[in-house]
């Protein structure tokens, strides 16, 4: 399973009660899906029910949030924990200072042109203009 599993098995119990946070304009108001809104109903309904739709069992609140996170995975997205985010975050920070370093510089055409500190750099070989590398020949542009 690519999506999160223990994040699926924490929230879909919260999906027949899912309540909309609301924004500036409009107070949260409760989701009233009907077809999370199963356990009123007989077992066998249910049961029925989750056939009808061919999933492999009566939780279909667990299988929509499966395919809902299987959905936004293809999307390029991906559900995480505050605490694995935080995690993540604090790693990030830590590294940050790791960006400034002494690089050897190429110019467009391949040649190597000087070495220079760079800070806050995000590539392992920065590309430079030509003309900025001293006695160089461009190939390039013959």
């Amino acid at each position: 399973m690519p999506w999160n599993a223990e994040a699926v098995e924490r929230i879909a119990p919260g999906i027949p009660t899912l309540v909309h946070p609301g924004d500036a304009d409009t107070p949260p108001f409760p989701m009233h899906l009907s077809v999370f809104q199963t356990a009123t109903l007989p077992e066998a309904m249910v049961e029925e029910m989750a056939e009808d739709m061919g999933m492999p069992s009566p939780d279909i609140a667990l299988h929509f949030l499966e395919a809902l996170l299987h959905l936004a995975e293809e999307r390029g997205y991906e559900l995480v924990s505050s605490v694995e985010l935080a995690e993540k975050t604090a790693a990030a920070t830590v590294n940050e200072g790791k960006r400034n370093a002494i690089k050897q510089c190429r110019t467009v055409c391949g040649e190597p042109a000087y070495r220079i500190m760079f800070r806050d750099f995000n590539t392992d070989e920065p590309i430079v203009p030509c003309e900025t590398a001293p006695g160089h020949d461009c190939k390039a542009r013959r």
